[in-house]
């Protein structure tokens, strides 16, 4: 079972087969090897966490339920292990971390932030999205389970890349094309635009520092880049936001797994990872204007993000990008497709905010007719206000009216004969001819107050 207290693992199950929250699966109802197990080691503890929380691990888990048991069933020494193991496969393999609607519903929000942030943040934002073009392993280092985090939402449980990360391989790609850059001017205007993209500090000045190795350690070129900024502290003027889900295409959480060998020994090791073709949005934020002359906010956006496209697309994000996983393809129609997505949800945005208003509107007109009928009626007569509740009746209704109307008070009694001797000549013949018990009742009730019955 998982190492929870006790009351804990009451609510969740033993197995925490009762959550549904990927993060929470992940990071904190881990199963340990050697606690808290019927056996003395339970070597399948780290492939089955991964599995119960990727895309169709139940799958593989009722299947290895299925094989323990069969081997469990043929005896010998190890039976009692087989017989455990199926019972955590059987467990583990009942846990739903996948929620369609719950997906659909964020990839909404995120598009609907990016909406709110173009339109807060007019001219200053660049907004675009990128599709993995291989697997995508983000965090992987750290975390409960070591070497097999992900960067999870807590809520959703769905995949995002920290902004951290999306500024880091931005910046790395910066240092290495100034590094690169032949020409000495140019050198140093791309160092002036780092400075101001992603702020420095004294530390960042140093002869050792990486902005000193991407001019190769000249000084010089070094010192005239700084030249206009008039401080060894700088806070970058663009905020990198954390890359959500833009799409439901292929967003799946999967089992990935590496097989290396130790002492001629295979030892396959298993970690979640974001699938192939994936979308994701990626934001850049001008915070402020540059304090720097020959600087401008739109300039600096448009370098940060040919140097975040540029990694992206050539290094990767994540871990083991040398081994093909964290590319990104960006294809032009699909910004298109974004955009066309941006207005359908603009659209539909503004027709929820017209049909809220309109609601709005006649909730405020209807209480304003209750306001005023209520006024208008506490003007009138007790017969007055009881004829217009008895003119308002169904047919039916004031039949059944009728039936009740002994034991009604006498201004109730003089609005019922108002309204049947008004406009209702046809009821009165109806009743006359076809309901007597009724016409006699209320001629005996109309001769009590001396009204006269055509």
């Amino acid at each position: 079972m998982i190492p929870l207290a006790r009351d804990t693992r009451e609510s969740i199950g033993a197995f925490a087969e009762r959550v549904e929250n990927r993060s929470l699966l992940f990071e904190k109802m881990v199963l340990s090897k050697n606690a808290l197990h019927d056996v003395d080691r339970f070597d399948d503890a780290q492939r089955f966490n991964v599995l119960r929380a990727t895309h169709e691990g139940d799958k593989v888990l009722q299947e290895e339920a299925a094989s323990a048991r069969y081997n469990a069933g043929k005896g010998g020494k190890n039976a009692a292990a087989n017989t455990y193991k199926a019972k955590v496969a059987a467990a583990l393999s009942t846990i739903r971390v996948d929620n369609p609607e719950l997906t659909a519903s964020r990839i909404r929000s995120n598009t609907r932030f990016l909406l709110d942030l173009e339109a807060s943040y007019s001219g200053r934002a660049i907004t675009f999205v990128a599709a993995l073009g291989g697997r995508l392993l983000i965090n992987m280092a750290g975390g409960v389970m070591e070497n097999s985090g992900l960067a999870l939402d807590r809520i959703t449980g769905l995949p995002y890349i920290p902004g951290t990360a999306v500024k880091g391989i931005a910046r790395n790609c910066a240092l290495w094309e100034i590094r690169n850059e032949p020409n000495p001017e140019r050198k140093v205007h791309l160092l002036r635009y780092a400075f101001a993209i992603f702020g420095f500090s004294p530390n960042d000045l140093t002869q050792r520092s990486d902005f000193s190795w991407s001019v190769n350690g000249e000084r010089l070129q070094l010192n005239t880049a700084l030249q206009g900024f008039n401080t060894d502290t700088y806070k970058g003027i663009c905020s990198f936001i954390a890359a959500q889900p833009s799409s439901i295409n292929n967003l799946r959480i999967v089992a990935e797994v590496l097989t290396p060998h130790f002492n001629n020994n295979l030892r396959p090791i298993f970690f979640p990872a974001v699938e192939a073709g994936s979308e994701f949005a990626f934001a850049i934020i001008g915070q402020r204007k540059p304090h720097v002359i020959d600087l401008t906010c739109s300039q600096l956006l448009k370098q940060a993000k040919l140097w975040l496209q540029q990694s992206l697309t050539q290094n990767g994000i994540g871990a083991k990008t040398g081994a093909g996983y964290g590319w990104f393809l960006i294809d032009p129609q699909a910004e298109e497709k974004r955009r066309v997505q941006l207005a359908n949800e603009q659209q539909r945005i503004d027709q929820q905010r017209a049909s809220a208003a309109q609601r709005a509107a006649e909730e405020l007109a209807a209480k304003k007719a209750d306001e005023d009928k209520a006024i208008r009626l506490a003007s009138l007569s007790p017969e007055d206000q009881s004829a217009e509740a008895i003119q308002a009746l169904s047919e039916q209704d004031f039949a059944a009216y009728a039936q009740t109307l002994g034991p009604k008070t006498e201004h109730e009694k003089r609005a019922f004969f108002r309204i049947l001797l008004g406009p209702n000549k046809e009821t009165r013949k109806r009743w006359k001819k076809k309901k007597p018990e009724i016409w006699g009742q209320i001629s005996a009730i109309a001769s009590t107050l001396n009204i006269d019955l055509p």
